[in-house]
């Protein structure tokens, strides 16, 4: 990605925000696993459940910084690979479509 950040710089926005939502999960985990290490005991104390809803929430932290390494690396490789071009988002962002998909999404959304 590096050779790339001065002539697509959306690489670098894309990089950056993927850095950013890590580095938001980790802060949780590591949040998450103070709490656990502050009561030594309470882990094997616990009734199963509640050591299921410990390793569930890890395992869904991993899950989502997975996700947001996958995402990004999909539109870094769009972008480098000539498929997208910046140009192209930013007409379709811009545009009239964009607002009626929304304006279609919101209509048919169940309440």
């Amino acid at each position: 990605a590096a050779k790339h950040a001065t002539s697509k710089p959306m690489i670098v926005w894309y990089t950056l925000e993927a850095n950013n939502k890590v580095y938001k999960e980790l802060k949780n985990i590591r949040k998450m696993y103070l709490a656990v290490a502050a009561s030594e005991t309470g882990f094997f104390r616990a009734t199963n459940k509640e050591r299921m809803n410990i390793i569930w929430t890890l395992n869904q932290s991993i899950t989502n910084m997975r996700d947001v390494i996958q995402q990004a690396y999909m539109w870094c490789d769009l972008l480098v690979g000539g498929y997208v071009h910046e140009d192209h988002i930013w007409e379709i962002l811009n545009s009239s479509v964009l607002e009626d998909i929304g304006k279609t999404v919101i209509n048919e959304w169940p309440v």
